[in-house]
């Protein structure tokens, strides 16, 4: 899965925080909190990943697309797949 922290810019850290919950042999799980107005800069996971939004509303942005997902709402994406997000709202995920 993705480790976040260095991924976070400063001016946008208080904005974007990340939480390892557990991280086991085959599985590592993240709590993504994306404050309103808040962009998680373009990255990659270095593993398959799979994003669900707890609350909020976001954007998955990846190759020139957007996806909206609201809560409830879940995308599984690829290893090494440029992306980022963005949050219109206070989102968890």
């Amino acid at each position: 899965m993705i480790h976040q922290g260095a991924l976070v810019q400063a001016d946008n850290a208080r904005k974007v925080k990340t939480e390892k919950i557990s991280n086991g042999n085959f599985s590592e799980i993240i709590h993504l909190h994306l404050k309103k107005e808040s962009i998680l800069e373009e990255h990659i996971a270095k593993t398959n990943a799979t994003l669900i939004v707890i609350s909020g509303e976001m954007d998955y942005i990846s190759q020139g697309k957007r996806y909206k997902l609201e809560q409830g709402d879940y995308i599984n994406f690829e290893a090494n797949v440029l992306h980022s997000l963005e949050a219109f709202e206070d989102t968890h995920a």
